[in-house]
C-alpha cells in the first residue's frame, strides 16, 4: 500500500509539474516549482486532491496565445504521464531478472499511474465541461469530439503498451510473491485503472454527462471484463 501511494503521489506531482514547467518555458510562469500545494488534510497527504499547477490561464487567452495554451494544458499527460510510462516500461525490459522486487513492483505501479492518469483524461474527460482537455480544445475553437479522435491514438497506445508490456515484463517480479498475493494483486491492476481512474469522470457529476456516462462504462463494463480477463491468464500463469 505504502508504494502504491507513493507511487500515486510521483505520478501526480509528475502531471502537475509537467503543466508548470512548460508554462515557465513558455514565459507563463514565473517559478516552475510555484503549485497550489493545498493544505495538510489527510485526503490531500495521501491524494494530493488539492494540488494543481496554479497556471492563470486567462492572460494567454487575451494575447490569443492559443499554442502555449494548448501546450501548457496537454503536457500534463503527455509529459507527465505518458512519456514516463514509456520509459518506465523501457526500463523494465532491461531490468536484471535479480532485481529488487521491491524496485521492481514501484515500477509496476508508477506506470499503472501513469497510464491510469491518461485513461483519465482520454476518452474519460475530453467531453467534459472543463478541465484540461476542455482548455486545449478551448484554445483552438475546436470541437471537443475533434480533440477526441485526435488523442484517441495516445489513450490506446498507453492502454495497450501497459496491459500488452508492462505487465508482461513485471511478472519476473510477481511471480516471487506468494501465489494468492500475485493473483489478487494482478487482479486490483483494472480496478485501479478502470475503477478508480474511470470513476473520477462519475463522482460528483463535476465533468458534465457524457464524461459520467463513460465513467460508468469504465466501471460498469470496463472494471469487470478486464478483472476476470487479467486474473485469468496471471492464474493460469502460477498453476
Amino acid at each position: 500500500m505504502l508504494l502504491i501511494l507513493t507511487a500515486h503521489a510521483v505520478a501526480y506531482f509528475l502531471h502537475e509539474f509537467a503543466h508548470a514547467f512548460v508554462a515557465w518555458f513558455l514565459d507563463a510562469k514565473s517559478n516552475p516549482l510555484d503549485l497550489n500545494y493545498g493544505g495538510l488534510s489527510p485526503a490531500n497527504v495521501l491524494m494530493q486532491v488539492d494540488v494543481d499547477e496554479n497556471v492563470d490561464y486567462a492572460p494567454l487567452f487575451a494575447s490569443g496565445r492559443s499554442w502555449a495554451i494548448a501546450s501548457i494544458a496537454a503536457a500534463g499527460i503527455v509529459v507527465g504521464n505518458a512519456l514516463p510510462l514509456f520509459l518506465l516500461t523501457a526500463w523494465m525490459r532491461r531490468m536484471r531478472a535479480e532485481a529488487n522486487t521491491h524496485l521492481g513492483l514501484f515500477a509496476l505501479f508508477l506506470a499503472l499511474m501513469s497510464a491510469g492518469n491518461v485513461f483519465s483524461y482520454i476518452p474519460m474527460r475530453v467531453l467534459a465541461t472543463h478541465g484540461d482537455m476542455a482548455t486545449v480544445a478551448h484554445a483552438f475553437n475546436m470541437p471537443d469530439w475533434v480533440l477526441l479522435l485526435l488523442g484517441i491514438p495516445l489513450a490506446v497506445l498507453t492502454l495497450v503498451v501497459f496491459f500488452g508490456r508492462t505487465l508482461a515484463y513485471a511478472r519476473r517480479f510477481l511471480d516471487r510473491l506468494p501465489a494468492l498475493d500475485s493473483v489478487l494483486l494482478v487482479s486490483a491492476i483494472p480496478a485501479v485503472y478502470f475503477g478508480f481512474f474511470g470513476s473520477g469522470a462519475v463522482i460528483g457529476g463535476r465533468y458534465g454527462d457524457t464524461s459520467e456516462l463513460m465513467g460508468l462504462a469504465s466501471l460498469l463494463v470496463g472494471l469487470p471484463l478486464s478483472a476476470a480477463l487479467i486474473g485469468g491468464r496471471h492464474r493460469q500463469a502460477v498453476g
